[in-house]
Parts: structure tokens; C-alpha cells; sequence
């Protein structure tokens, strides 16, 4: 029983065997069936997503290699004679180079090759016209060469001429009314320091084009500053100042020391109420102020002394008139500050009451009487800032 078992099992191992099949060899074959399947249903994805790519990226070379084509195009266009036909052709690049970039941001939305190649197949057709109007284009005569030495003296020339009209302007203002002359006057500099900053520029210009950057602005410049030289030739002439006598200059000088003085006089009765005040911040600030006036009043007697003119006494006397209004302001602050704890501010008037009354008190010695008001009279009279005499 047994040695047939033992033989029917190497039968079956045998046919395995020799079939060329192992059970795990089978089981290997078995996994692997599918994949030729697979690959066979994915082949043709690849092929066909490269030609899309490829086509996509010859649509997209063409359409940059006539955007640059129209760029040198309309700079050639610069160096010709601007005739009928050079302007009828630079006129039409413009829509040609609009329509490519618009095809252009077409190319990567497409999903088919024939789409593409639809766009490519456009713009080759824009690339034909553009290649007939270079020929046009080039055919036209060349502009003569511009003399550049030249072009930077007749520029120089202008911005020296700006720089002259504009000296004129502010020599003229000299003679007009000067805040009437004024806008008139910084135009004028302006214009002139235009001119004076382009010089160098237009020394250092190496081709025709940067000279006329330059040329335009001195040219602005000397529009500017003949501008304000007609502007202020309109102006009014000054009025010739009044002769001061001496009279006036004494009467002026009087009137510029009094408002100097009354200006001091108020700082200083405001400085002795600051000091029955409490030293707040607000106070020391005020304080320092008024100081600060007082010394600049000081200063301000010299400088009168010192005048010669009525206009500058004048201006003198405002200057007093203002410091003045500014003690008052500070007075005000001071004003508001409490008194200092245990000042006291009675007038004088309150202050002879006061001592009237302890005399006639001591006088009169009534006994009992006056041992009253030393006992219940006394605090209430204290408090008003009246002090008993002692016995």
C-alpha cells in the first residue's frame, strides 16, 4: 500500500516535472499573464502624447520667431526714410504681431495635434506678410547719419540760452514787487537748474538718441524761463521807500521800547505768581517760557537801539507786541495751577483789618470775654489767615 502511494506521488512530480511546470513556476506564469495584456492596451497613449508635445512646441517657436521678426522689423523701420510706403508698412506689423501672440496663447489649450498644427499653419500665413513688408521696408533709402557733435553743440547752446533768460528773469525781479515776483522767480530757477543738470548729460550722450532726451528738456527749460522773464516784466515796479526823518525814527523807536517794556512788566508779575503756586509740570513749563521771553526781549531792546529805519523798528515793535500776547497765554496757565498749601493771599487790605483788630482785642483786655473769643473765635480767625496776639 505504501510503495504504491510512494510511486503515484513521483508520477505526479515527474509530469510536473518534465512539462516544464513547477508549482510555483505555474503559479509565477499565472501572475504574470495579465501584464502583455496591459502593455499592449497602453502602447499606443505614449507615441501619440509626444507628437502632441512636438507639435506644440513647433506651433509655440514659430509664433516667437515672428514676434521677433516684427521687433527688428519696426527698428529697421526707424532708420529709413518715413515715406508713404515705410509708414503704410509699419502700420501694418502692429495687428500682425497682436494676432500671433493671441494664436500663441492658443497653442497650449489644445488637446489634438491637428489643432495645433491649424494654429501653426496661421501663423506661418502672418509670417508670410510680415516677410512682405521687410522687403518693402528695406527697399526704402536710409536715413542720412546725424552729425552728433553737432546735435550736442546745438543742445549745449539751448541749455546756455535757458540759463541766460532765466538770470535775466531773476535780475528783472529785482525791481518788482518781491512777493509778487516770487512764483515767478523760483520758476525761473528752476528752469535754470534744469538747463545747468543737463549739460554734463548731454556732453556725456554717446548716440543721437540721448542728445534729444537731452534736447527736450533744455528746450523745456528755456520755454520755462522765458515764461517767468514776460511774467514778471508785467509785474508792477517797486514803490520807492519813504525817507524816515529823524523824527519818525524817534517816535517809532519809543513805540518799539514801550511794548518791549510792557511785555517784560507782564512776565514778570506772572513769574511772582508762579511761585505761590504748586510746581506742577504744566507751571515749570510755563515758567521756562516766560524766561526764555524774558531773554529774548532782552536781546530784542538791543537790536531797536540799534535800528535805523522806521520798517525795522516796526517789525521790532511786532515782535514785542507778540511776545506780549504769549505772557498773557502763560499767565493763564499759571493762573490755573493751585495755590501752594499754606500760602497765604490776602491783600493788604484784609492784612490791616486783621491787625486793627488783635490791637483793639489786646486793648480792651475784657476778661472773660476776650478768654472767649482766644477760645472759640480763635480757629475760625485762623482759618481766614488772622492771627490772634499772644498773652
Amino acid at each position: 500500500m505504501k510503495r504504491a502511494s510512494r510511486l503515484s506521488a513521483l508520477a505526479v512530480i515527474a509530469s510536473l516535472t518534465f512539462g516544464g511546470l513547477t508549482a510555483p513556476n505555474a503559479f509565477a506564469a499565472n501572475l504574470g499573464d495579465p501584464a502583455p495584456a496591459n502593455n499592449a492596451q497602453n502602447a499606443p497613449a505614449a507615441p501619440a502624447n509626444d507628437a502632441l508635445k512636438d507639435a506644440k512646441q513647433a506651433a509655440t517657436e514659430a509664433a516667437d520667431a515672428v514676434l521677433a521678426s516684427a521687433k527688428e522689423l519696426i527698428d529697421l523701420a526707424k532708420t529709413k526714410e518715413q515715406t508713404a510706403e515705410v509708414k503704410e508698412a509699419v502700420g501694418k506689423i502692429e495687428p500682425i504681431r497682436s494676432a500671433v501672440e493671441q494664436l500663441k496663447g492658443q497653442i497650449e489649450a489644445k488637446t489634438e495635434v491637428a489643432g495645433v498644427t491649424e494654429i501653426k499653419t496661421q501663423i506661418e500665413a502672418k509670417k508670410t506678410e510680415l516677410t512682405q513688408l521687410k522687403t518693402v521696408i528695406e527697399k526704402a533709402a536710409n536715413k542720412p547719419a546725424e552729425d552728433l557733435t553737432a546735435a550736442k553743440q546745438a543742445a549745449s547752446k539751448t541749455a546756455d540760452d535757458a540759463i541766460k533768460v532765466a538770470d535775466e528773469a531773476v535780475a528783472a525781479a529785482a525791481k518788482k514787487d518781491t512777493a509778487a515776483a516770487k512764483e515767478h522767480v523760483d520758476k525761473a530757477n528752476a528752469a535754470k537748474k534744469a538747463a545747468q543738470e543737463a549739460k554734463p548729460k548731454i556732453e556725456a550722450a554717446t548716440t543721437a538718441d540721448e542728445v534729444k532726451v537731452q534736447k527736450t528738456a533744455v528746450d523745456q527749460a528755456k520755454t520755462d524761463a522765458q515764461a517767468a522773464k514776460e511774467a514778471i516784466a508785467k509785474l508792477a515796479d517797486k514803490k520807492p521807500n519813504p525817507v524816515d526823518t529823524e523824527k519818525d525814527i524817534a517816535a517809532a523807536k519809543d513805540a518799539a521800547n514801550k511794548a518791549v517794556d510792557e511785555a517784560i512788566k507782564a512776565a514778570d508779575e506772572a513769574l511772582a505768581t508762579a511761585k505761590k503756586k504748586e510746581q506742577t509740570d504744566s507751571l515749570k513749563a510755563a515758567v521756562k517760557e516766560l524766561e526764555t521771553l524774558k531773554t529774548n526781549l532782552g536781546a530784542l531792546k538791543k537790536e531797536i537801539s540799534e535800528a535805523k529805519t522806521v520798517a525795522a523798528l516796526n517789525a521790532q515793535k511786532d515782535k514785542a507786541d507778540k511776545a506780549k500776547a504769549t505772557v498773557a497765554e502763560q499767565k493763564q496757565v499759571i493762573d490755573k495751577v493751585a495755590d501752594k498749601k499754606g500760602s497765604s493771599n490776602i491783600s493788604s487790605e484784609n492784612k490791616n483789618v486783621r491787625t486793627a483788630l488783635a490791637v483793639v482785642l489786646g486793648v480792651l483786655g475784657v476778661g472773660a470775654l476776650v478768654a472767649a473769643i482766644f477760645q472759640f473765635a480763635g480757629p475760625a480767625l485762623k482759618n481766614l489767615g488772622i492771627e490772634l496776639p499772644k498773652f
